[in-house]
């Protein structure tokens, strides 16, 4: 599956959020809820702000159900002892951000968590504070290069399970401007077709 802009927005914040104390769980609620907020507002969502007070954990006449991650707010709720976050009456939850994120990675994703964390940690605090300055110098000049290199790194190897000789196959047959495969030769370097023999028989193993 592919990985979008999306999911590298909730994988940094949830990274950004882990490395300024949240727990791990906490963490990917913070991450996914931010970007769902941020896809909601470019399509012109008006529910609510992400600018606020500073420091973390409380803002001024917000109720207690404010969190705030630097001058970033989103709604906070509790289950099981965990807090987790929440945006037009849906907590996102851990279940959620495998469903929308880890699954998107696939076989990719310790790997791109671990890049995320080392990434982000490069940044000072007041850069991690500010949700302006997150967007515009950690998220913006990372977001389709890891698009697009985490989409490839998480796909299956196809021609790695298909075997070397049909790989190649694969790659280096033409086919013909009707759709046809042409024959192949060796003078073209690609591998020639077996033939089997008039008389010959194969035998079942």
């Amino acid at each position: 599956m592919r990985v979008g802009r999306f999911q590298v927005m909730t994988l940094l914040q949830a990274a950004r959020a882990y490395l300024l104390g949240l727990p791990l769980e906490s963490a990917h609620s913070w991450g996914l809820n931010r970007a769902i907020f941020i896809a909601a507002a470019k399509r012109g969502f008006k529910g609510g702000s992400s600018r606020g007070g500073t420091g973390t954990g409380r803002g001024p006449s917000t109720g207690p159900s404010a969190y705030f991650l630097g001058n970033d707010m989103a709604f906070k709720t509790e289950r099981s002892g965990v807090m987790l976050f929440t945006i037009g009456g849906e907590v996102q939850t851990e279940e959620a951000y495998n469903r929308q994120v880890r699954e998107r990675f696939g076989r990719s994703y310790a790997a791109a968590w671990k890049e995320a964390l080392a990434y982000v940690k490069g940044f000072n605090k007041e850069v991690l504070l500010s949700g302006e300055e997150f967007f515009r110098n950690v998220y913006r000049p990372v977001r389709d290069e890891w698009s697009e290199r985490w989409t490839e790194e998480g796909q299956p190897n196809n021609e790695i399970s298909a075997g070397p000789v049909e790989a190649e196959q694969k790659r280096r047959r033409p086919t013909g401007s009707a759709g046809r495969r042409t024959p192949t030769t060796t003078e073209t370097g690609s591998i020639p077709r077996l033939r089997r023999r008039p008389n010959s028989r194969v035998e079942s193993t």
